[in-house]
């Protein structure tokens, strides 16, 4: 009931390209509901199946008491026709189910004209103290999405990201070759092997996604922070442009390698990295994902990677780092299984690794006796 009360609430939400009687139901229409001109009731709405809608109304007796009505509807087209339910007379701090009446309160019919903007109307035939809820209409708008879900965005298959702008990313970053994973979440790594990482938080309004993105070079500098916008086409690429720090972009295609799914078993084996300076990286994985490894400089490397999604090849990993100067210390990240040789050999580890003060970015090919 928080968000109901706040007046002035602004919202932010993306508008479905449908409207009127053309719009056609799905579960993006999931969440909450209410009248901007009359803040201080409003909806809950669950979307069960092709036919039903679950939906809560908060709102108020004749006599201005706190009330709680709540039926399943019928979706038929855009509208939804629900019986009512008025539910009463359970104490707070026992909740004894016996104690609770449900009566027949009427009905409520919602037309959806997108999936932002609706009408509800009502008729009541329950009297409550000899006073009548009567009948009228009123408009709706979108309160609140449920996270990642949308009316575009519903009707994805199952393993395929929901986020329009989640997935695996390749491509260019400004003079350089970078690849991203980006979670469900917005949470965002860059991975920008000779320049550093950029990570940080994207969010999607109205076509669009923006947010603010951390620069650190691999050797520990912090660049400071870019604030980007990002074009997208979902599971196909992003685009993104910012003026800070000079001003640069990034155009990266999504690869489906981040819909495969992962075991910790499947890390398993021993990488090396040879580095045009004639440096090396060398990691072992177990099949229990601890990690284990040490670098031609005498680094030594003890960590784990875990399972973040069954469903998706990113993982989480943790590195602690010894014996290495500015990278000695506790480093976290992620870890993702991409191609070397042919589509699905899973034979390159790509790891992304940050801490307080230094990133550790490593693109390691399994060791030909670990293929």
């Amino acid at each position: 009931m928080k968000g109901f009360l706040l007046s002035g609430l602004i919202l932010l939400f993306s508008s479905a390209v449908l409207a009127g009687e053309s719009f056609q139901l799905n579960r993006g229409i999931s969440g909450s509901w209410y009248n901007p001109a009359q803040d201080g009731h409003g909806f809950s709405m669950e979307y069960l199946d092709d036919s039903s809608l679950l939906v809560y109304w908060y709102t108020y007796t004749p006599a201005g008491d706190p009330a709680f009505l709540l039926g399943i509807g019928s979706i038929e087209g855009n509208q939804v026709t629900v019986p009512m339910l008025f539910s009463q007379g359970m104490v707070f701090g026992v909740f004894d189910p016996d104690t609770r009446v449900l009566e027949d309160w009427g009905t409520i019919t919602i037309s959806f004209d997108s999936c932002t903007s609706g009408n509800v109307s009502y008729e009541s035939t329950y009297t409550l103290n000899e006073a009548s809820f009567g009948s009228g209409s009123f408009p709706i708008s979108r309160l609140a999405f449920v996270q990642n879900l949308t009316c575009e965005n519903a009707n994805v298959a199952p393993g395929l990201p929901v986020s329009p702008i989640a997935g695996f990313f390749e491509g260019a970053v400004e003079a350089f070759t970078g690849v991203a994973v980006v979670f469900e979440d917005g949470s965002t790594w860059i991975n920008v092997p000779t320049f550093g990482l950029l990570r940080g938080d994207l969010s999607v309004a109205g076509g669009m996604a923006s947010g603010t993105l951390s620069a650190k070079s691999e050797l520990g500098f912090p660049l400071g922070d870019i604030n980007v916008d990002v074009e997208y086409v979902a599971r196909d690429w992003l685009r993104g442009s910012f003026d800070d720090l000079g001003g640069g972009s990034f155009t990266l295609g999504y690869r489906t390698l981040f819909e495969r799914d992962s075991t910790v078993a499947g890390f398993a084996g021993s990488y090396r990295q040879e580095k045009e300076d004639g440096s090396s990286l060398s990691l072992t994985v177990n099949a229990d994902g601890s990690v284990s490894g040490s670098n031609s400089d005498g680094c030594s490397y003890q960590g784990q990677i875990s399972l973040l999604d069954a469903n998706f090849n990113p993982a989480a990993m943790t590195l602690t780092v010894s014996d290495c100067a500015q990278l000695t210390g506790e480093h976290t990240g992620i870890a993702v299984l991409a191609d070397l040789d042919e589509p699905g050999d899973s034979n390159l580890l790509y790891i992304t690794l940050d801490s307080e003060t230094t990133a550790i970015l490593g693109t390691l090919p399994r060791t030909p006796e670990a293929r």
